[in-house]
């Protein structure tokens, strides 16, 4: 039996790897279950010898060793110039393209590769897009320094308004991430009115190292529905699909 989930992701990873990767490219790998669908498709084109002199930028640890488990040649974020394209899923996306992305705590590295990159495409199911703002279906997460982290979660729920927040656990123990921090995911009930605002107001508390918010980075994303359709969708035409 297929599963239609795994289905939709493996589509919109294919068209986005088809669409936007050539040889000779230095490509943002992202982490997830969508993105290592993108992963294993370019890795299969690698060696059928579709294309060649791929160079990867892995966004973790995960993505790192699959991508080299696959044969794809793989750089550090310190020795190119420049990303010429970056792959990766969303946990969430809103009709301005706007996303919480960090449920795989792989935030701080998805963001510093996908700001790099001269094109974010951004692959997803139909599941993830949400008409309303960002925040109260999935939580956005936050990496913090492990030092005074119950101040910093204090401070986080102050500034923000959310109504709940946890810290990330992971085998019954708090979640450390690549980076050797911690995360705290935190929910509204209602969505909060303006995600910039929120992202702001994270950015200034000392003790944040990075947030799940990815406003104004992608420039396209890439949706696969629930019959297997597989749409294109930019600033321009996202209004349009949300209905």
């Amino acid at each position: 039996m297929v599963d239609v989930n795994s289905e939709m992701k493996k589509l919109a990873a294919i068209k986005a790897v088809d669409d936007y990767i050539a040889s000779g490219m230095v490509v943002g790998l992202g982490t997830g279950s969508t993105a290592s669908h993108a992963i294993k498709y370019l890795a299969e084109k690698i060696k059928s010898g579709k294309i060649a002199g791929i160079k990867g930028v892995a966004t973790s640890d995960t993505t790192h060793e699959l991508a080299s488990s696959l044969g794809i040649t793989l750089v550090d974020i310190d020795t190119v110039d420049s990303i010429d394209v970056a792959i990766d899923g969303a946990d969430e996306i809103d009709m301005n393209l706007n996303m919480i992305k960090g449920g795989g705590g792989a935030l701080l590295r998805e963001k510093m590769i996908e700001i790099k990159a001269n094109k974010f495409i951004v692959i997803a199911d139909e599941y993830k897009l949400n008409k309303d703002n960002l925040g109260c279906k999935f939580p956005i997460p936050v990496e913090i320094v492990k030092f005074g982290h119950k101040t910093i979660c204090k401070q986080i729920t102050s500034v923000t308004g959310c109504d709940s927040w946890q810290l990330r656990i992971k085998n019954n123990e708090l979640y450390v991430t690549n980076n050797g921090n911690y995360i705290v995911d935190i929910l509204f009930k209602y969505p909060p009115p303006n995600v910039q605002m929120i992202s702001d107001k994270l950015r200034d508390i000392i003790g944040v190292v990075c947030h799940g918010l990815f406003i104004d980075m992608a420039n396209e994303c890439i949706i696969c529905d629930k019959n297997l359709n597989v749409h294109k969708l930019d600033k321009n035409n996202a209004i349009n699909y949300f209905g």
